[in-house]
């Protein structure tokens, strides 16, 4: 299950996480705080893992804009760490979920 993690509600960026879920899924948790937060965060230890191919689905449907950091190694577990910030498209995301309906 896709979560989301945010500050007090003024730190206008939201994390999200539970990347093993559905594109779907995922699209419609971060659907939740799109109007509330203007950027929403997530990572991945694969750089070939749930997050690239997140992105990947949401160049793929223009969903919004994805930046992509450097891979960088985190230096307490020694992972292959890659960040990435996504500015929804609200209007594309309830395209998108409306064509998606199960």
């Amino acid at each position: 299950m896709a979560s989301v993690n945010c500050s007090a509600g003024n730190c206008g960026i939201a994390e999200l996480f539970g990347l093993g879920a559905s594109t779907r899924e995922i699209v419609n948790t971060a659907s939740l705080y799109a109007g509330k937060y203007p950027h929403i965060w997530f990572s991945d230890a694969d750089v070939n893992g749930n997050a690239e191919r997140l992105r990947q689905a949401i160049v793929a449907h223009g969903l919004g804009e994805v930046v992509q950091s450097r891979n960088a190694v985190n230096p307490n577990t020694k992972n292959l760490i890659t960040a990435y910030i996504w500015t929804p498209n609200r209007t594309a995301i309830d395209k998108y979920l409306a064509a998606t309906k199960i």
